[in-house]
């Protein structure tokens, strides 16, 4: 599942808002293709 959207806020405060907020597009990405091809398979 998708992580939770707090994630670069949280982040900010150590100066990687930028680095954790391509994270979470990436997995958020990646949740969907996998989620969509579970459910396919199912």
């Amino acid at each position: 599942m998708p992580m939770m959207s707090i994630y670069p806020i949280v982040a900010q405060a150590y100066g990687l808002e930028n680095r954790s907020a391509a994270a979470l597009v990436l997995t958020t990405s990646a949740s969907f293709v996998t989620l969509s091809v579970l459910l396919w398979l199912g």
